[in-house]
Formats: C-alpha cells, structure tokens, sequence
C-alpha cells in the first residue's frame, strides 16, 4: 500500500474548497496542485504534471489525448459527476487509467427536480398529483430508476424506455422510444449519457420527428445537453406544439442559448443533481475506488460516505421536506432568466432537500 501523504494528485479546487461537495477528511494529507474547474489543461502545463498519479475532475473538465500525454505517470481518475461526455475513455483505457464516476449518487436529487419541474409545469399539487398523467421515462438507470419509482409513488403511468438495458436486463419490462410516444404522453423526461457512437446513440435523442409526436406534452431534460435536439425544441415551444419545457441542460454550457432560455418555461444551470447529500454521495462514489486504485487505504470509505451523507441531513433538520427545495429551485430558475451567470448560479446552489415528500 502506498501512503495517502505520497500521493501525487491534480484535483478541482472548487471542489477541495466545498466542504459540501468534499469533506477535508477524505482529503486530508494528499499532496498536490489544484486546478481552476474546467481548466486542467492550463494547470497541465507546469513541469509538476509530469508527478501526477491521479486526477480528480468534474464535467466541466476535458481529459483526452493531450492531457494524458502532460501525465505519463497518472494511474487513476475521478469525475465528480454522474456522466463521462468530457471523458475520452477509449484513451483513457488503452493508457490503462482506472476511471471512477459518482453514477447514481445524485439519483434522489434529481427525482426531486423532476417532481419540481413537473408539478410547475402542470400546476398541481397534491400526494398523487399525478394521478392518471401518462409519463414517458427514458433512461432508467440509477436516476431513471428513481425518477420512474417517484412519479409512480405519486400516481403516474410510467411508460419506460431503454433498450440498452432491454437487451440485457431480461426481467427489465421496457418499450422503443417510438412505441412509447404513439401513446401520446402527457410528459416525457431524459435520463441518459450523452452516447455519440455505437447500437444506441443518444446524441440528438429527440429529435424533430420524435417532438413532432409530443404534441400538447411536457417535456423535461436533465440529463446531458445534446440529447434533445435544442431548435427542434425551441420551435415546438415557441409556437405551442408542446405544453411546457423544462430544462436543466444544455448544448452550450456554461452559455446556453439566450432564445432556448427565453421560451423554456422553466431553466436551470445544470442543478438537478446538486443537494447537499448528492454532492457528498457522488464524490465519495468516486473517490472510494479512485484511492483504492492508487493503491492505499486511507480514504474514505463506503461507510464514511454514507455517515457523512446522514450526518448533513441531520444538521440541516429536513422537517419540512420539499418547502426548501423548491425555493431554492424556483430561485436558480428565476435567476437564470435575468442572465445571471450560469457558472456562478451553479456554485452557489444549495438545495437543502434531496427527495419531496410524497405524503
């Protein structure tokens, strides 16, 4: 086992500087430089690159061929995030990099922004406020599964699309994305990684043809920017060929389309995920195997991130479960719609309850 106080490590410093995301604990004693979100390339060209074993990034950050030839010594690599778009894998693999994400550790959170988005989006409210609404879930991963076991608790018919997991998963009773809108949904939401290449591609998911059947719908994107095909959607909004658009995603981040954000009727800068407990449980999902892959036992482990997890829910008190959440969602949206910058929107946000009540 090597000594944590070895350790060679190039992390995001915003990240290190957010107790909320990380916890110093499982930093403690790690030697190396941070870098500014998003800028490792920059950072990259200081000899020190040459010394790093691992790197810690969030999606905002590029790691490809160029990177990984600044770190002929990196062993291992941590994203902050649940998706993998701003990751060349293929490189990464074939230099033998362990890769580790925080996939479903934000899968609560975003369950709640569905539900938030939803509930404005239809105006109602209620325990089974979405009693009879036919909702078309597509991804039911980590967080579809969740989203799907949410609007179900709350009274929706969830039509599940994934043929991914369809062409693996036997016992997953599922539908093709065409199946699922001939049923002319109510809604209709995206749970899925931003896949340019092979048998399923997402990139451009919903396209033109598919907004054409969703004619009257909602439709909610947080997943990645890019699977909804953005002028499709702009034009079905502006004349009113759908009901309502909600997106937490975008082509252009951090500067998103200032015409997508004018007809969305509710916008937000990439925060469906971010809960104080997502945050925390995303890293640690990511940093568990990233220690262990350098070859040490110091960091956290599986239960300290979960103890860490409760230990925040039970110092923010969630007696009212919702009530905060939703006003620090309607607050990023309403901010977002005075163009305030998306980047520092998206620090800022602290949304205090991961899950509204369904009681």
């Amino acid at each position: 086992m090597s000594d944590l106080a070895s350790l060679v490590v190039g992390a995001d410093a915003t990240a290190l500087a957010d107790p909320a995301v990380v916890p110093p604990a499982w930093w403690a004693g790690v030697v190396g430089t941070p870098h500014p979100s998003g800028e490792l390339a920059a950072a990259l060209a200081s000899p020190d690159a040459r010394s790093v074993e691992g790197v810690v990034v969030r999606s905002m950050t590029r790691v490809g061929p160029a990177e990984l030839a600044a770190m002929p010594r990196l062993r291992a690599l941590a994203t902050l995030s649940s998706g993998v778009d701003h990751l060349d894998l293929d490189a990464l693999g074939a230099r033998g990099v362990s890769v580790s994400t925080g996939l479903g550790g934000n899968a609560p959170a975003v369950a709640g922004w569905v539900d938030w988005a939803l509930r404005r989006c239809a105006s109602v409210s209620g325990p089974q406020r979405f009693t009879g609404m036919r909702v078309v879930v597509v991804g039911v991963g980590a967080v579809g599964s969740a989203v799907a076991a949410h609007l179900r608790a709350a009274g929706a018919e969830v039509l599940a699309v994934d043929p991914p997991r369809q062409a693996r998963d036997p016992a997953f009773v599922g539908m093709s994305l065409a199946a699922a809108l001939a049923t002319r949904p109510e809604a209709l939401t995206l749970h899925v990684p931003l896949v340019r290449q092979g048998p399923w591609p997402t990139l451009g998911l919903l396209d033109a043809e598919a907004i054409d059947a969703l004619r009257g719908a909602i439709v909610l994107q947080a997943s990645r920017g890019g699977v909804l095909n953005e002028p499709a959607a702009l034009k079905a909004r502006s004349t009113g060929w759908l009901q309502a658009l909600a997106l937490d995603v975008y082509c252009d981040e951090p500067r998103p389309n200032p015409a997508l954000l004018a007809v969305a009727d509710l916008a937000t800068p990439h925060i469906a995920g971010h809960t104080v407990e997502g945050k925390l449980r995303v890293a640690g999902r990511a940093l568990v195997p990233f220690f262990r892959a350098l070859g040490h036992d110091s960091g956290p482990s599986e239960a300290d991130v979960e103890a860490q997890c409760a230990a925040a829910a039970a110092a923010l008190g969630w007696a009212r479960p919702g009530e905060l959440g939703d006003a620090a969602l309607d607050a990023a949206a309403a901010a977002l719609r005075r163009r305030e910058a998306f980047r520092s929107l998206r620090s800022a946000h602290r949304r205090l309850d991961p899950t509204p009540a369904i009681g």
